[in-house]
């Protein structure tokens, strides 16, 4: 991961480094600054796919009217709970490499390509449908 790759930290070191001396960051560098730095933001994505800093999720329920997922319809009421270590090693939203910590997939990606991306990541925090 991150922490055994030389050329990957460099490289976040590098981005970092430049907007300090840019003056594009202050100390201690802000959220609307770290934003801006892309891949601080594809390195911290990344992580969160890989490594889920929750071991859980909580269970939401389906709105009283039901509705269809993967095509197939639930009942209002049921508890249902994401798969997230399912959703994040997706190849069909990641790419075949979706098993190996490679942040620039965020950053090579067409920009409705890394939306997809960055929506799954964030489900990891409870967001997306019913949240």
């Amino acid at each position: 991961m991150f922490i055994t790759s030389p050329s990957m930290h460099t490289r976040l070191r590098t981005e970092i480094d430049n907007a300090i001396r840019a003056g594009r960051v202050s100390s201690p560098i802000t959220n609307a600054e770290a934003l801006r730095l892309p891949y601080l933001q594809a390195v911290i994505l990344e992580g969160l796919r890989i490594r889920s800093p929750f071991a859980g999720f909580p269970f939401k329920l389906v709105p009283p009217e039901g509705d269809t997922l993967d095509g197939k319809f639930v009942p209002g009421g049921t508890r249902v709970a994401p798969g997230f270590p399912a959703f994040a090693r997706s190849r069909e939203v990641f790419g075949e490499d979706a098993d190996e910590f490679r942040p620039e997939r965020f950053l090579e990606a067409g920009e409705e390509r890394a939306g997809e991306m960055r929506r799954v990541v964030e489900l990891v925090f409870g967001y997306g449908q019913w949240g």
